[in-house]
Parts: structure tokens; sequence; C-alpha cells
């Protein structure tokens, strides 16, 4: 009997847990195995914070196959503001399904914040940025030959 219980400890943890899958709401929720996030490069997608101040923020512009990973935080997300709202929470990955659109993100009551994870970057656009860093650099520069 305890050789069963630990030969069941052992076994191989279930590959993608789905949570729940509503077509109506065109969100997939799945809980990847920790082996299944790093295959993916979770850890390594860049992280969006909403907190209380943004009760309700959209996250715009989502596509089908849009990918969000929970890493901390739980309340729930929604397709658009018609959708059905799911509860997320750390360890959930959301997948969008169907016609893109706009989530909808509600933080729980008490959760001060919520972590997501996306692969595709959603600060501000890099090229302007890097060019008003380098004319900066550039003026320095001339500035100190000119006055030394």
């Amino acid at each position: 009997r305890e050789e069963r219980r630990t030969a069941l400890r052992r076994a191989a943890p279930p590959r993608m847990l789905t949570v729940r899958t509503p077509l109506e709401a065109g969100l997939a929720l799945t809980q990847p195995t920790q082996a299944e996030a790093e295959a993916m490069g979770v850890r390594d997608w860049p992280p969006t914070i909403i907190t209380q101040g943004g009760r309700g923020a959209f996250d715009a512009d989502v596509e089908d196959g849009s990918l969000r990973y929970v890493l901390e935080g739980s309340g729930t997300v929604q397709r658009d503001t018609t959708g059905e709202p799911l509860a997320v929470s750390p360890n959930t990955l959301v997948r969008v399904v169907g016609e893109g659109g706009a989530l909808r993100w509600q933080l729980d009551e008490g959760v001060d914040e919520l972590v997501l994870l996306t692969p595709e970057y959603k600060g501000p656009p890099l090229l302007p940025v890097a060019g008003a860093f380098l004319a900066a650099c550039a003026a320095l520069v001339v500035a100190a030959g000119a006055g030394g």
C-alpha cells in the first residue's frame, strides 16, 4: 500500500491542466507544469503590472493566440466588456481564442497588484527611446569636447 502511494507521488504531473475553456468567453485558461512553463520561456517574458489604481485596466490589441501568464496576484479576466469573467491566480496561462480585441483585468478584493508576463513587449516604443538616448549622448560628447 505504501509502495502505491510512493508511486503515485512520483508520477509525472499532468500535461497542461485545463481550468476552464468556455467558448463564449474566447479564452482558454491552463495551468502549465513547471517544465512546460520553462520550455515556453515564460520567466523571460517582460512583466506588465496592473495595480489597484488601475482596476479594470484594458490590455489593448490582443490577437488570436495571444498569451498572458499570471505570475502574482489574483482576480478575473474577460474579453472586452461582454465576455464572462474568469478567475485567474498565479500559474494561470491565458490564451486568446478567436478574434482579437481587448482583455479586461479586475483585481480581487484585497489584492494590490496583478503581475502578468507576456511574450509581446508592452512598454514604450524602443526605437524612439534608443534614438533619443543616442542623441543625448552625442550632445554630451560634443559639449565635453567644446568645453575642454
